[in-house]
């Protein structure tokens, strides 16, 4: 488990709980003394204590057969080294992560040791050695897949794994996958950020919805010019549910959204705990990702540009969260 931030504290209490060989690995030193000290204590949808085994990076050895990796993906390039040094030689890595980090990781390991996945499910560290569940029940899924041109059998270790948490459903188009949870991050998890508050927060005003609305827009025009072919996730295939091309229509898709994401609405945007914390965020990877491959297809994404800038001003302290960041993408929206 390399990446034992909140996610990474659930995933590794559950499969050492369930009597897998499962070693944690952070950076942060109080949080792996205090996983080693008292255990994983995890809280809300699940009431456990679990005594597990944590380490620091530089305090790896062996080899591992599978490696989960949850960290920030801006830290895969420091990481990269060190997992390669770790994993075994018929190991691999699977990347857990937000964004699209399978052809880094790749290009790096090789494709047929690199597989991928999407968490539904949401997770807040509250304390060293300590994190937070959050309902629904329901959201407890992981979907997995592994790049083209790859053995899928590659992938069986990992859903074994996974699966003695819950349910991992092995998918044929991973890149389809993460374009798909890449909607819901651009579209939600960042306009929460800036206002400064949960993502339901977004689905409940009814302006921020409207903005939400257009960057997942943006976000299905450049994955369809990038040849993506969006894969259905959390049960929707969300540029089939979202599409319109009148303003009629767009009523009617906004208000079913809060439907569509309601498994969201109670989430704490990571993105939103690291600028409160003043830690880096992965804007660049997400946003900033859609902006670029905009960028590279000829794809205008103005309302994504404007997110990003206000996510770079709020991290330099340059603003606040607010709702009435709204205001900024007002002259981008049709009338």
């Amino acid at each position: 488990m390399y990446g034992a931030g909140a996610l990474g504290t659930v995933l590794g209490a559950a499969l050492t709980r369930s009597g897998a060989d499962v070693e944690l690995v952070s950076r942060d030193q109080e949080h792996v003394d205090a996983l080693n000290r008292s255990g994983a204590r995890i809280t809300g949808l699940r009431e456990w204590t679990v005594p597990v085994k944590a380490c620091t990076p530089q305090q790896m050895s062996g080899r591992y057969d599978v490696i989960l990796l949850l960290t920030k993906q801006m830290a895969n390039t420091a990481a990269l080294p060190r997992l390669a040094e770790h994993l075994a030689p018929d190991g691999i890595v699977c990347a857990l992560q937000n964004g699209i980090p399978e052809p880094e990781l790749a290009a790096a390991l090789g494709a047929d040791r690199v597989a991928g996945g999407v968490v539904t499910w949401n997770a807040v560290r509250i304390g060293a050695g300590q994190a937070r569940l959050s309902p629904p029940e329901i959201s407890l899924h992981f979907k997995i897949g592994s790049l083209p041109g790859t053995d899928p059998r590659r992938l069986d270790p990992v859903k074994a794994l996974l699966e003695r948490f819950c349910p991992a459903e092995p998918v044929e188009d991973l890149l389809g996958l993460r374009w798909s949870k890449l909607l819901i991050n651009a579209a939600l998890s960042c306009p929460a950020s800036i206002l400064g508050g949960k993502c339901g927060a977004v689905l409940e005003d009814a302006r921020w919805r409207r903005i939400a609305l257009y960057l997942l827009r943006e976000c299905i025009a450049v994955g369809h010019a990038a040849g993506v072919k969006f894969e259905p996730v959390q049960g929707y295939d969300y540029p089939a549910e979202l599409a319109f091309s009148t303003l009629r229509e767009e009523q009617q898709v906004l208000a079913k959204m809060p439907e569509l994401f309601a498994r969201n609405a109670p989430a704490v945007p990571s993105m939103l705990l690291d600028l409160q914390k003043k830690r880096p965020c992965e804007i660049g990877a997400l946003n900033g990702f859609v902006c670029r491959t905009g960028l590279e297809r000829g794809v205008p994404t103005p309302f994504n540009d404007t997110a990003v800038r206000l996510v770079r001003e709020i991290a330099a302290g340059e603003k606040t969260f607010s709702p009435e960041h709204a205001v900024e993408f007002a002259a981008l929206l049709p009338e």
